[in-house]
């Protein structure tokens, strides 16, 4: 089954097993009456077709909508991220925290780096 989802519906994707897992803003779940959504696509096929201004690829499991994304911690020389509708923390990869806090600063996000 194809489903179209509007990415401004998109919080975030991250894999589970062999699966990828799409996790919804509040106006998503009311549009799809559903949280979640699953899919056997690629993470990498995925990031293609995501618009590269708003979703970035933070870690080899995981797509953020970067404009969700409200704070970067560094936790036992880790950085995690934390979105806004999502309980719980992302990894992000050391090779992507510049990246990622670049492109928080080029979109204005109220962010809190630390």
């Amino acid at each position: 089954i194809s489903r179209v989802v509007d990415t401004k519906h998109i919080l975030l994707i991250d894999t589970i097993d062999r699966y990828r897992r799409i996790i919804l803003s509040y106006p998503g779940r009311a549009a799809h009456t559903q949280a979640t959504l699953i899919t056997n696509t690629s993470l990498e096929e995925l990031s293609e077709r995501l618009d590269e201004s708003y979703f970035l690829r933070i870690h080899r499991s995981c797509i953020v909508d970067v404009t969700r994304v409200t704070a970067v911690k560094l936790r036992n020389r880790r950085h995690f991220a934390e979105v806004d509708g999502f309980d719980g923390e992302l990894p992000v990869a050391r090779s992507q925290v510049k990246q990622l806090k670049a492109k928080l600063k080029s979109l204005s996000a109220r962010a809190v780096l630390f």
